[in-house]
C-alpha cells in the first residue's frame, strides 16, 4: 500500500538531495512529491539531482516562491489523482517507509480514524547543514492517539498533549478536505494549531507501534528573539484567529451537530486556554510554571514544538536515545537515516 510522500522545498538543495537519497537507498515504494519554491538556478539544480536517483518515483514540480502552506496542498491535489494516502514532512527530516504502509493499511481498515502515526525521533547535527555527525538524538514524540468518540472530546484530549498531526499519514481526500478553512491562514503556528484540530475534529487518530518519522533540527533554528508577545503583535495574528474560530466552530458544528453558537463558544474557550498556557511557556493544565519555562516564552511557538523533545532526552524512552545501538528494537530502522548523514558525491 502505497503513500505519497509530500516534500516542500525552498533553496535547500543539499536537504533535498539527502532526503530523496535516503529514500533511494531503501528503494521506497512510496512515490516522493516534491515542491520546490526554490529559485530557477537552484530548481535547476535540484531537477538534475533529482535524475539520478533510479531506485524510487519522484514526481518534482516547480512552483516558485509558493509558500509552504500552498505548496503542501498542490502536492496533495497532484498525489490524490493516483494514490489514497498521503504524509508530510519537510525537507530535512524522514519516514519510516514501512511504518508508511502499517499506517496506511491501518486506516484502510479502520474508517472511523482521520490519521495514523508511530514514534518519533529527533535529532541535531554537531555542525550547520545537511551532513555531519549527530551530536543529540531522541525522542521527538511516543505513543500519541485520540480515541475519544466525540468531536468535543477529542479536541480535550488533543490539547492536553498536542502533536503535530499534520506529519501523519492521511487519506489524500481527507487532507484536502481539511485544508479548507487552514489554506487562509498566514501566520504559520496558528495554521499548524487549526489544521491539527481539524483533524481531530473529524476523526480519531491511532498509535501504532513503530518507529515512523525522524525530525531533524539545527542549531540555527534553536535561537530566536521572538516572544509570545511578539507572536501576537504580528500584522496577520488577529485576523488569523477569527478565521482559526471561525473555521473551527463550523467544523466542530458540522462533525457533532452542536449548534454554531454553541461550537463558538466551545473552539473560542479552548483557544484562550491554550494561549494562557503558551503565553507562560507551559501547554499542559497542571503543568507547574517554573522559570525555566517561562524563559522559554522567548522562543516562537513552532520553535517551542521542536525544542521539547530536547530538553527532557535523559528521561525519554531509551529506544529513542539509543537508536544507533543494535540494543535498539529500532536500530535497522535508523541505521539508513545515520548512514545518510555522510555525505556522498553523486
Amino acid at each position: 500500500m502505497k503513500v505519497a510522500i509530500l516534500i516542500p522545498t525552498k533553496n535547500r538543495p543539499d536537504f533535498l538531495k539527502r532526503a530523496v537519497a535516503y529514500y533511494n537507498s531503501l528503494n521506497s515504494p512510496h512515490p516522493i512529491y516534491i515542491g520546490d519554491a526554490s529559485n530557477p538556478e537552484i530548481s535547476t539544480q535540484n531537477a538534475n539531482n533529482l535524475k539520478r536517483f533510479g531506485n524510487v518515483e519522484v514526481k518534482y514540480f516547480h512552483w516558485e516562491n509558493l509558500n509552504s502552506t500552498a505548496t503542501s496542498e498542490r502536492l496533495a491535489v497532484e498525489a490524490k489523482k493516483v494514490l489514497g494516502y498521503c504524509a508530510l514532512h519537510g525537507d530535512d527530516d524522514y519516514f519510516v517507509p514501512s511504518s508508511l504502509t502499517s499506517c496506511a493499511k491501518f486506516l484502510s481498515e479502520n474508517k472511523g480514524y482521520r490519521t495514523a502515526q508511530g514514534r518519533a525521533a529527533v535529532f541535531l547535527l554537531n555542525s550547520p547543514g545537511a551532513y555531519g555527525k549527530i551530536k543529540v538524538l531522541g525522542e521527538y514524540w511516543g505513543e500519541n492517539y485520540l480515541e475519544d468518540e466525540t468531536s468535543s472530546e477529542r479536541i480535550k484530549s488533543f490539547m492536553k498533549k498536542y502533536f503535530v498531526a499534520q506529519l501523519s499519514v492521511h487519506r489524500a481526500d481527507e487532507y484536502l478536505e481539511d485544508c479548507e478553512f487552514f489554506r487562509s491562514i498566514k501566520d504559520l503556528s496558528l495554521g499548524e494549531i487549526m489544521h491539527c484540530l481539524i483533524f481531530a475534529i473529524r476523526g480519531k487518530s491511532k498509535f501504532i507501534d513503530c518507529l515512523y518519522m525522524i525530525r531533524s533540527v539545527h542549531a540555527g533554528r534553536l535561537s530566536s528573539p521572538n516572544s509570545f508577545v511578539d507572536w501576537i503583535m504580528r500584522p496577520s495574528w488577529s485576523s488569523d484567529l477569527e478565521k482559526c474560530i471561525k473555521g473551527l466552530s463550523i467544523t466542530l458544528s458540522e462533525s457533532s451537530k452542536m449548534p454554531l453558537d454553541q461550537s463558538g463558544e466551545f473552539i473560542t474557550k479552548v483557544l484562550e486556554e491554550y494561549l494562557d498556557r503558551a503565553s507562560l511557556g507551559v501547554f499542559h493544565p497542571l503543568k507547574k510554571v517554573s522559570l525555566s519555562a517561562r524563559l522559554k516564552n522567548l522562543l516562537p511557538m513552532s520553535v517551542k514544538n521542536v525544542l521539547r523533545p530536547l530538553n527532557t532526552l535523559i528521561m525519554n524512552d531509551c529506544d529513542m536515545r539509543l537508536l544507533r545501538s543494535k540494543k535498539s528494537r529500532f536500530y535497522e530502522d535508523f541505521l539508513p537515516v545515520s548512514n545518510s548523514l555522510k555525505e556522498v558525491s553523486l
